[in-house]
């Protein structure tokens, strides 16, 4: 067998093992915690020894090992990672109980290095279409962020110009320029409320889980389609709920699926009269869950028929769902 393989007695000592297990023991890339592991060494003693040194792997190891030896598991399975020879490679561990009367367990260590290689590449590559799905997004939503952001910046360079004519006057409006001031501040961290937002959506990274007010979040993502909502000429109603429990999740990927629902909302109301287009979001506690909701007035559908007939043309709402999920 290419496993790894040890035979313990029920007190954890080893009674036999395979041809692959001494090999692996004595190549170079062998864990420290294997390096002694013969025939008539106790593999928990090793186990301890490992976790003395700080291997947190080997306590939970040496906790899965003992399970199955006193019988109060029926099995124990885990991966951990093992650095040397500048490289680094992951193995897991299978505990089984031996079927004998002297009882006994099987243990086994199988190199799953490549799998967990795939796996990265496989989350880098869906890290990437992620972020391209981004800049798409961002792409659709220029003119309505450029307007984000020319607005602010309008306000600001109007109050500073009328704060230099107040200051030329004899005596000063030092009152009327301190309000000006205040307005030129707040629209100043509204501008940069958006440009931060932006760099969140542009920036590659490792996804940031942390507790959020989901109703906050649609706020956040609604500002930045606010110019869009009007230059469409559509009516935005809220429904959000009170008093919902906080979420768990990424919010640059959440506001992403926002925009898109939103965004495609408005395009199924592009033949709607400007006056009859309306949209909701609602948000309300669903249990141990939240949930939103995104209906507009518009007349298209999710499914399109091909040319070819037969056949539902959905990757869009494919992807969309995939982004809900994660």
């Amino acid at each position: 067998l290419h496993n790894h393989i040890a035979i313990l007695d029920r007190s954890g000592t080893i009674i036999a093992v395979n041809e692959a297990w001494k090999e692996f023991a004595a190549e170079n890339g062998a864990p420290v915690s294997l390096a002694g592991c013969a025939v008539g060494v106790s593999y928990p003693n090793v186990c301890r020894q490992a976790a003395a040194a700080g291997d947190a792997s080997a306590q939970q190891a040496l906790d899965g090992l003992q399970s199955v030896l006193n019988g109060s598991s029926d099995s124990f399975g885990m991966e951990y990672a093992c650095n040397s020879n500048s490289r680094s490679r992951w193995f897991e561990i299978r505990v089984l109980p031996f079927k004998r009367v002297e009882g006994g367990v099987l243990v086994s260590h199988t190199d799953v290095t490549r799998r967990r290689e795939l796996e990265a590449e496989a989350l880098e590559h869906r890290a990437e279409l992620a972020h391209l799905s981004r800049v798409a997004s961002l792409s659709e939503l220029s003119g309505s962020l450029a307007h984000e952001l020319n607005q602010p910046l309008a306000i600001i360079l109007s109050n500073a110009q009328a704060a230099q004519r107040l200051l030329a006057r004899q005596p000063p409006d030092l009152a009327e320029v301190r309000d000006i001031l205040e307005d030129i501040v707040s629209e100043d961290r509204r501008a940069g409320d958006v440009i931060t937002r932006l760099r969140a959506m542009l920036k590659r990274g490792e996804p940031n889980r942390q507790a959020l007010i989901l109703n906050d979040l649609i706020l956040e993502a609604l500002q930045l389609m606010r110019s869009d909502l009007i230059g469409r000429g559509v009516r935005l109603n809220l429904e959000l709920g009170e008093n919902l429990p906080l979420i768990s999740g990424d919010r640059v990927p959440l506001e992403q699926v926002l925009l898109n629902l939103v965004t495609n909302a408005c395009d199924a109301m592009a033949a709607v009269p400007p006056g009859e287009r309306s949209l909701t979001i609602a948000s309300r506690s669903n249990g141990a869950t939240v949930r939103v909701s995104v209906r507009d007035a518009g007349c298209g559908r999710i499914f399109q028929e091909t040319a070819s007939g037969g056949r539902w043309d959905r990757p869009e709402l494919h992807r969309m769902l995939d982004q809900l999920r994660e």
